[in-house]
C-alpha cells in the first residue's frame, strides 16, 4: 500500500467515467482490477496517510471495482474475455500502475505480471478480435515486443528505458490524462479537447496517442524531465480506422481541381467511401455543383467574378453511426473572355511611360501574356509575364490597358484596366 499512489485510483476513475458517460459502455462490460480489491482495508497512500480505494469509480454508489490485481484474478478475467470477445469485438486493456526497467508490472503485494505471461493471456481472444493496449507505467516501452500482434494498437507513456510521470498541475499520469481527454473531446477543466483531426467525427486510436503524445509537457523536456511515448498498430494503418465504439473509420479523400471556369464543368471525386453511403455535395463563394454520383460531382463558377480564389467544394455523408465532412477551400474561380476589373489590376503613367501590373499570379507555363493600351502613339515594351510597362508621346497618355492572356484551364482571358486620375503622375 506504501507505492499505490492515489493518482492510480484517479486514473482508472477518469478511466472508467469516460467509458459510461461518454461512451456509453455496460458496466458490465468492464473489469477493474485495483488493488486489494473490494477489501475494506487500508491499500493506498494518500501522501498525508493512507486510506481504502473507493470502489465506485464513477460516483454512481455502484461499486466498480470488482478483483483485486493478482495474477490469479488477471487469468480468471481474461478467461472470460476469451469467451465473451468474439470475432468482430473489441478490447481495451487500460494499465496505471508501477512498471519495472524490464517491462514487468508490479501487482498488489509486490508480485509482478511479466510481458509473457501479458502475451499470454491476450492469446486466449479470438485471433480476429481487435485489442487496444494503453499503458501508463515506467518502462512501458519495453512491452510493445511482448504485446504487438495482428488488429492491436499499444500506446504506452514512455520508451523502456525511461520513467512515466505524474502530472505537475493535478493527480493524474500525465500521458494517460491526455490520452482519456482527447476520447472525451473536454478535459476535467471543461476546456475542449480537439484531437480528431480528419474527415470524421470521432477520435481513432492513433488520433488520441498524437494527440497525448505532442501534448504532454514531459514529451517536451518538462523541467528537465522526459518520457517518450510509443505506438505500435498492427496493420500499421489499423489504430486509424477505429475508436472506443469500435467504429470503423472510413478515411475518405476529396480531390478537385484547383482551377475552375464559368464556362466548363470540371470534374471531383471522392475515393475511399463504403458502398451504400449518401454523399451531399455543396459549393460555396459561387461555385455549382452537380451530384454525378456519391463519389462523384462536376463543378464550374458563377459568371459574376473574373477571378476570385476563394472558392469552397464540400461533400459530406454518414455511414454506421459516423459523420464525415471533407472539403476543398481556395478554389480559384476564372471567366475567360473580355472582362473589366478595376480591383485585379493597376496601372500608373508617369511622363512617358506607362506600367501595369496583374495584382494575382497566373502560375504555369504557355499563359502567352499580351499588353495594349489605346494610344496608337504609344509602344508595348513587355510581352510574356503578368507585368507590363509602355512608352509614348506624354501629351497622348493611354485612358486604358488592356492584358491577354490563357488562363491555367486554357482559356483565352482578357482584363481591361481603365486608368484613373490618381494613376497619372
Amino acid at each position: 500500500m506504501y507505492s499505490n499512489y492515489s493518482f492510480f485510483w484517479n486514473d482508472c476513475s477518469y478511466m472508467y467515467s469516460t467509458l459510461i458517460n461518454y461512451y456509453g459502455y455496460l458496466k458490465s462490460h468492464i473489469y477493474v482490477l485495483m488493488s486489494d480489491g473490494t477489501d475494506p482495508g487500508l491499500d493506498r497512500n494518500t501522501g498525508s496517510g493512507y486510506d481504502s480505494s473507493p470502489i465506485d469509480l464513477d460516483g454512481d454508489g455502484i461499486a466498480d471495482v470488482g478483483y483485486s490485481a493478482t495474477l490469479s484474478n488477471i487469468n480468471s478475467v481474461f478467461n472470460a474475455l476469451g469467451e465473451s470477445v468474439g470475432p468482430n469485438g473489441q478490447l481495451l486493456v487500460f494499465v496505471t500502475d508501477h512498471g519495472m526497467s524490464n517491462g514487468d508490472i508490479v501487482l498488489w503485494n509486490e508480485s509482478f505480471f511479466t510481458g509473457t505471461e501479458f502475451s499470454s493471456q491476450l492469446s486466449k481472444l479470438n485471433a480476429s478480435s481487435r485489442i487496444n493496449i494503453l499503458l501508463q507505467e515506467c518502462h512501458s516501452g519495453a512491452l510493445i515486443p511482448y504485446l504487438s500482434g495482428q488488429n492491436r494498437t499499444i500506446a504506452t507513456s514512455c520508451s523502456s528505458t525511461e520513467s512515466a510521470y505524474k502530472s505537475s498541475n493535478n493527480d493524474y499520469g500525465e500521458f494517460v490524462y491526455r490520452w482519456i481527454s482527447a476520447m472525451r473531446g473536454v478535459s476535467l477543466l471543461g476546456n475542449e479537447v480537439l484531437a480528431n483531426g480528419d474527415s470524421d467525427d470521432k477520435v481513432s486510436f492513433a488520433e488520441a496517442f498524437d494527440y497525448a503524445k505532442e501534448n504532454d509537457p514531459f514529451y517536451h523536456g518538462y523541467q528537465g524531465y522526459y518520457e517518450h511515448p510509443q505506438y505500435s498498430s498492427t496493420p500499421s494503418d489499423f489504430g486509424s480506422h477505429y475508436d472506443l465504439y469500435g467504429h470503423y473509420l472510413y478515411k475518405p479523400v476529396l480531390t478537385c481541381p484547383s482551377d475552375i471556369s464559368a464556362s466548363t464543368w470540371s470534374y471531383c471525386s471522392l475515393s475511399g467511401i463504403p458502398s451504400g453511403c449518401n454523399t451531399t455535395w455543396l459549393g460555396e463563394n459561387y461555385i455549382f455543383v452537380n451530384k454525378l454520383t456519391d463519389s462523384t460531382a462536376t463543378l464550374k463558377s458563377d459568371s459574376q467574378e473574373v477571378y476570385s480564389d476563394n472558392g469552397v467544394l464540400r461533400a459530406s455523408f454518414s455511414y454506421s453511426g459516423v459523420n464525415y465532412n471533407l472539403s476543398k477551400n481556395g478554389i480559384i474561380k476564372w471567366r475567360p473572355g473580355m472582362n473589366f476589373s478595376q480591383t485585379l489590376m493597376n496601372a500608373s503613367v508617369s511622363g512617358g511611360t506607362c506600367s501595369a501590373m496583374l495584382d494575382f499570379i497566373v502560375t504555369g507555363n504557355n499563359r502567352n501574356f499580351k499588353w495594349y493600351c489605346d494610344s496608337p502613339s504609344w509602344t508595348s515594351l513587355t510581352n510574356g509575364s503578368d507585368f507590363g510597362e509602355f512608352q509614348g508621346d506624354e501629351n497622348l497618355p493611354p485612358s486604358s490597358v488592356w492584358v491577354t492572356f490563357n488562363n491555367p484551364l486554357g482559356e483565352s482571358t482578357t482584363l481591361t484596366y481603365n486608368l484613373q486620375e490618381s494613376d497619372y503622375q
